[in-house]
């Protein structure tokens, strides 16, 4: 079983539930999906300097995830914050988000 968690980069759960009911539409039966939101943070990332704000806190989330035997993170926001960051502090973890993704997909 692949177990994959979706963290939401915002300082608020009130989107969690929605994001998990959409995700679990698309996953596999055998995959199991956790959506997270940080503790602390700005209800939305408009702005660069938000992105800064919360970059502590998906990293630590990424970590997490990986110690809590995670196969792969999605950081859950289309400007990628911290992806690079979350891969490098990664040993096995797959680290993803989706503006990357998408590109890649719109690629091929």
């Amino acid at each position: 079983m692949s177990k994959i968690l979706w963290i939401d980069p915002v300082g608020t759960d009130l989107f969690d539930q929605p994001i998990k009911e959409f995700l679990e539409t698309a996953k596999g039966p055998e995959t199991k999906l956790d959506v997270v939101s940080l503790a602390r943070g700005p209800m939305h990332l408009e702005y660069h300097y938000y992105e800064a704000l919360i970059l502590t806190d998906t990293l630590h989330a990424v970590r997490k995830a990986e110690l809590d035997g995670y196969d792969a993170a999605v950081i859950g926001c289309f400007y990628d914050p911290g992806l690079r960051e979350a891969r490098e502090i990664s040993e096995r973890l797959v680290v993803t988000a989706p503006a990357e993704a998408a590109m890649h997909i719109a690629s091929t």
